[in-house]
């Protein structure tokens, strides 16, 4: 025998909450009532997971808005459905945007409700087959992407499950065709950022004078902005004094800005320096 689907009734009325009772127990389902948002939130946090929330939007205290707010704070797979007196634009949009999955304007037809219900259901179920079907093909993925059985490439997926939920930069090293980018593949997919783009870049098919512009853009360099920080630098002053004869050369660097060299004519030693984005 299925176990019946139990419904949770949110209003202030005691009319409204016995109607509702009266009309859903008829059909088979498994009815509690509550008078207000706060004993509905109570019953949520205490774990009670109800297949539908029927909430009154107008109520004293806490109104169905904030009630409906903090529910989908809790658990956002519940099913809601709004009930209220008035059919204003705004709180119906406000009601869909927060969670709720529909909105019924008193007095409504049984078979508003039921319909109500039956697209929550079925938008529940659609979610569900969703979430398993994308489990399913990482999984897959994975699984096609590394396959091994050795001890030493077990313990490298391992670390590859341990560090890919982590926001940190990772470095990859190995011989050519050990599989360095399967392994960045998979970090990928198991990161935050798996929904994004796995972009690879050959480094070393890019020249040295083109590497930062092609990865990070290029901005045009004027001769004021190079004065700028060429004097930001602030260099130590050489022994002799000939600082009008040293020579700064901006080239490309990766230490979070651009590096500067300067060549002292009297000794003849290159002194670096970087300066920040």
């Amino acid at each position: 025998m299925a176990e019946k689907e139990r419904i949770l009734v949110v209003d202030d009325e005691p009319s409204i909450r016995k109607y509702l009772q009266t009309l859903l127990e008829v059909d088979g389902f498994d009815v509690e009532t509550v008078s207000s948002g706060r004993e509905a939130l109570n019953k949520v946090k205490k774990g009670e997971r109800p297949d539908f929330i029927i909430l009154d939007v107008l109520m004293p205290e806490m109104n169905g808005i904030d009630t409906l707010t903090e529910l989908m704070e809790i658990d956002r797979t519940l099913n809601v459905i709004m009930l209220s007196c008035s059919n204003e634009v705004g709180t119906v949009v406000e009601a869909i945007r927060i969670g709720a999955h529909d909105y019924l304007t008193k007095p409504f037809e049984k078979t508003e409700l039921d319909a109500a219900m039956l697209k929550s259901r079925q938008k529940k179920q659609l979610a569900t087959e969703n979430q398993a079907l994308r489990d399913y093909c990482d999984q897959v993925t994975e699984d096609l992407s590394f396959l091994a059985a050795s001890p030493q490439m077990v313990r490298i997926r391992q670390q590859i499950l341990q560090i890919a939920p982590v926001d940190v930069p990772v470095f990859i090293c190995g011989e050519s065709g050990v599989g360095k980018e399967v392994v960045a593949r998979m970090i990928h997919l198991r990161s935050k950022r798996r929904n994004q783009a796995f972009v690879k870049v050959n480094c070393a098919a890019l020249p040295g004078e083109l590497l930062e512009s092609e990865l990070f853009g290029f901005e045009q360099f004027s001769r004021e902005r190079y004065e700028a920080s060429r004097a930001s630098l602030n260099w130590p002053t050489c022994r002799q004094n000939c600082c009008t004869s040293c020579k700064i050369i901006n080239i490309p660097g990766w230490a979070g800005g651009t590096w500067w060299r300067r060549t002292c004519a009297c000794s003849r030693q290159p002194t670096w320096k970087c300066t920040k984005r």
